[in-house]
């Protein structure tokens, strides 16, 4: 849905393909792991967000959906900046003044409050015992040394050219596209090609 809105039919089927022969889609497409359950709560908060003309509970939604991406795992929020920029660049300077762009801050705002309610206030020392022990050694941010920011860099192209070797190439020849070719539409594809998790 999301390809077709921006670039057409041609451009969802080719999406379909590479999506359907890629290493990682055969190996997980049965599965019902928390990682694809956040994947798809977030591209439908993308999807939704790019639905700009319509009414502002579909934007409620938006923020509704990324709530439970970030309920069903943490890294859920990865997707918050992506969708949030995607506003920005649709309504430009009234992005503020926007009543759908505040709907989504607001379906936000409502699975902050549910996943506090929900796993912080009933027990805030099991909650913040259990985030250190798993959060500890191996979940510490890749940006506070710059050798684990290499290290982190290495092993993202690594694992996505072990996935699909076609995807980086790709990626970068519709980077190159979208920046000399600019439309209204660049600045979302672009965001979405580096933007998203």
């Amino acid at each position: 849905g999301i390809a077709r809105r921006l670039c057409g039919s041609y451009a969802a089927w080719l999406t379909v393909c590479l999506v359907g022969f890629s290493r990682s889609f055969l190996y997980s497409a049965h599965l019902a792991r928390y990682d694809i359950l956040v994947a798809a709560f977030g591209f439908t908060a993308i999807a939704l967000s790019l639905r700009s003309g319509s009414k502002a509970w579909v934007h409620l939604t938006a923020g509704l959906m990324l709530g439970a991406a970030f309920e069903t795992h943490p890294v859920g929020a990865l997707y918050a900046p992506v969708v949030t920029i995607l506003y920005f660049i649709q309504e430009r300077s009234a992005t503020l003044k926007s009543r759908r762009f505040w709907a989504f801050v607001s379906g936000g705002l409502i699975g902050i409050v549910f996943y506090v309610a929900l796993h912080i206030i009933p027990y805030p020392e099991t909650w913040t015992t259990l985030n250190r022990i798993a959060g500890s050694n191996t979940h510490k941010p890749p940006l506070l040394s710059l050798s684990s920011f290499i290290e982190s860099l290495r092993g993202t192209w690594q694992l996505a050219f072990y996935v699909a070797p076609y995807t980086l190439p790709l990626a970068l020849i519709a980077l190159v596209f979208f920046l000399l070719h600019r439309d209204r539409k660049s600045p979302i594809l672009i965001t979405l090609l580096i933007g998203i998790p």
